[in-house]
């Protein structure tokens, strides 16, 4: 670590140049893994044990032991590269003569056009030769390939997107030329093993017209459908029907098997011009729940044989020359190493949701199926499975949390997986019941005493009491009918004095509205704190806006600050009054050159009465007068993404920035460089510092920490 001296409560350009001399392999990484859709498997050709794998929220991963451990790739884009979604995979190719060569195609649903990267040392770097619009969190993650490899000349590559073409490179991902096809949105493209030359590319009626979030701009657009072949590499194309299929594979004979509308199998036996259906010994009927045992998946194809799955996991094979599917029996299904794995929730079981299954050409018994949380691995042709995840944490971090009164006793938040739970200082985790839970506060006064608020789909507020390992509701009384999107409660604080709980409702400010409630009894009685907010202002309304963030900040002396992403505003608490007033607006509200919407970074110092920090691109204001007044008293160059301070160690506290983190131990007197290389950071990503344990919560790889002892 590289201590760095400055005159008293200022940063210069020289503390963000310094040589971090913290090595990467200190931080390492909770043992969650799984949680996200893990959507291929790549093995290198030419390195039977170089695997790739990525994942919806975020990706790629790389193991060099066949699948015995993971190490994540994404921290290694840039942050431009990052806040352009590139680390979003949607489809990944494999050189079959080099396993450190390999092309990409990614992007972001919710935001700006990604592309198309290449890599060729193993992932260590990335650049983007080709912008194109691709979604490797949107809605046809699960099924088909949207960028295929010759397999005779391996140089020629083509990629399908959404809306922006389809895209030819014959150097090896190098360069990129239009091949036409704009407007459609593409689930699978797919070179013919029989003619070579040939090639298809799909897209499906179904889902054709869909609203992808920021990246067609807030609008739902309609896109041209139908299944296209290309006899020329991809230079000309015909359209052969009006509508495709969403996953397309090949025998070695050369019959076409293609799964449509997740409901029907079908067959072609002259290049896509005509289908049959094939879906005799198939269970049928209407498709009524993501898990349906009538929802086709995922399709494959080994040397003689076709096999398909549907969202709950079954698996049927069929030879061409045989007259029905057969259901592959599923002997056995086991966990891998650590056993402590996040998607043990039963309804999570093997193959919800399942999403690939890749077929070793070598071994035609050696199986990879991804699903919503996994990868499993067969060797006996998918009759018994283990799973292959270790290091493999796709997760978007709320927060983490210790409890004040037992150092070992952590709450880690995370979208969709819910609440986790470890009393042995992050070892090992247990999943408590609830979905999204986005905030969480412990009584400083009374040992046991904790209480959590937020929820994906519904709101909960739930306490902890006693050192209880079961939550209970409080009453509630006094709080408005709270829901996601308006009227939603995702930040709820604790006076440090007292057992007081605060709770941020956003909506319309007024009394059994939007505002502030504060509880006295734990939660049983609320009673109305929102006088002052000004007309217009509302607390965050999603639990992605809000991120885990604590919208009030408060501090050893009483005084407090409340703040709001979505409003941009800043006001304090005059005690005396129990009112608000404004005190500004807050700083820098988006991204340089990328829109994406910012989430304000505000702070208390647990130490020092009536001190705040607050931070924006660029900005970081104090004050020290319980947030009358801010003050620009340091010099900061780039984004902030968060700023923590030890509640438990006078003077220690850290700020985040995209490539590094500043650490003070004299409350901002001198700073330290620590490095964050392997950690990928993103707008999302908050730091936590407790008892000289630094804390990552990335916003889609889980959670990091070391110590800064």
């Amino acid at each position: 670590m590289n201590t760095i001296r400055t005159p008293l409560r200022s940063i210069v350009a020289a503390a963000l140049t310094a040589t971090a001399l913290s090595a990467a392999e200190e931080w390492k990484q909770f043992p969650i893994w799984g949680g996200g859709n893990l959507q291929s498997v790549e093995i290198s050709a030419s390195s039977p044990n170089v695997w790739y794998t990525y994942a919806d929220v975020d990706g790629p991963y790389r193991s060099d032991d066949a699948g015995k451990n993971w190490v994540p790739l994404h921290g290694n884009f840039n942050a431009m590269q990052r806040r352009r979604g590139l680390a979003q995979i949607r489809g990944l190719s494999v050189d079959p003569r080099n396993p450190d060569s390999f092309v990409t195609v990614s992007g972001s649903t919710w935001w700006r056009v990604g592309g198309i990267c290449v890599s060729r040392d193993g992932g260590k770097t990335f650049r983007q030769p080709q912008e194109a619009r691709f979604y490797g969190n949107g809605l046809r993650r699960r099924t088909g390939f949207v960028l295929a490899r010759n397999p005779d000349r391996p140089d020629e590559l083509i990629a399908a997107s959404d809306s922006t073409g389809v895209f030819r490179s014959i150097d090896n991902g190098e360069s990129w030329q239009p091949a036409g096809l704009d407007g459609c949105y593409f689930s699978s493209v797919l070179y013919d093993r029989t003619v070579p030359g040939r090639v298809y590319a799909s897209a499906p009626r179904w889902g054709s017209s869909v609203y992808e979030k920021g990246a067609i701009f807030g609008k739902e657009k309609s896109r041209r459908s139908g299944l296209f072949r290309s006899d020329d590499g991809g230079r000309t194309w015909e359209q052969l029907q009006d509508d495709g299929p969403m996953d397309m594979v090949q025998l070695k004979t050369g019959e076409l098997l293609g799964t449509f509308e997740e409901r029907f199998i079908r067959l072609s036996h002259d290049g896509g011009k005509t289908w049959q259906e094939y879906g005799e010994g198939l269970p049928a009927g209407e498709i009524n729940h993501r898990l349906s045992s009538s929802r086709w998946t995922l399709a494959a194809a080994g040397p003689d044989f076709f096999v398909v799955g549907n969202s709950r996991g079954d698996l049927y094979r069929r030879k061409h020359e045989t007259a029905k599917w057969e259901k592959i029996p599923r002997r056995s299904v086991t966990l891998g190493q650590p056993e402590q794995e996040s998607h043990l929730d039963p309804k999570w079981a093997f193959g919800a949701s399942a999403q690939t299954l890749v077929i070793d050409p070598r071994d035609s018994r050696h199986w990879l199926l991804t699903d919503w949380f996994s990868i499993w691995e067969s060797f006996d042709g998918g009759e018994s499975w283990r799973s292959a995840i270790r290091g493999i944490s796709p997760l978007v971090s709320y927060f983490v949390a210790a409890d004040p009164h037992a150092p070992d006793r952590l709450f880690y938040g995370l979208a969709d997986m819910g609440l986790l739970r470890s009393d042995d200082g992050g070892k090992s985790w247990k999943k408590q019941p609830f979905i999204g839970i986005n905030s969480i506060a412990f009584s400083r006064k009374t040992p046991g005493l904790a209480m959590i608020c937020g929820g994906k789909n519904e709101i909960r507020i739930r306490r902890l009491r006693f050192g209880s390992s079961s939550w209970e509701t409080p009453r509630n009384l006094g709080l408005p009918a709270l829901k996601p999107g308006n009227m939603a409660a995702y930040t709820i604080a604790a006076d440090p004095r007292e057992d007081k709980f605060y709770l941020c409702v956003s909506g319309p400010v007024a009394p059994g509205k939007g505002g502030v409630y504060v509880s006295s009894d734990a939660g049983d009685h609320w009673e109305w704190m929102g006088k002052g907010f000004k007309p217009g202002f509302s607390f965050d309304r999603t639990e992605f806006q809000n991120g885990g963030t604590s919208q009030i900040q408060l501090s050893p002396d009483g005084s407090a600050v409340a703040f709001s992403s979505a409003s941009k505003q800043l006001y304090r608490l005059d005690r005396e009054k129990q009112s608000w007033h404004f005190v500004r607006n807050l700083p820098s509200g988006t991204q340089p050159d990328e829109g994406i919407p910012w989430r304000s970074v505000v702070a208390a110092d647990p130490f020092t009465p009536g001190r705040f920090l607050c931070a924006g691109n660029g900005i970081l204001l104090e004050s020290r007068d319980g947030g009358k007044t801010f003050e620009n008293n340091w010099l900061v160059t780039g984004t902030i993404h968060s700023i923590a301070f030890d509640p438990e160690t006078p003077g220690l506290f850290a700020i985040l920035l995209p490539d590094r983190i500043l650490l003070s131990r004299d409350g901002g007197k001198h700073f330290a460089v620590l490095s964050i290389d392997g950690v990928p950071i993103t707008t999302g990503t908050r730091i936590v510092l407790d008892r000289k344990r630094l804390f990552a919560a990335t916003w889609g790889s889980g959670v990091f920490y070391r110590s800064v002892e």
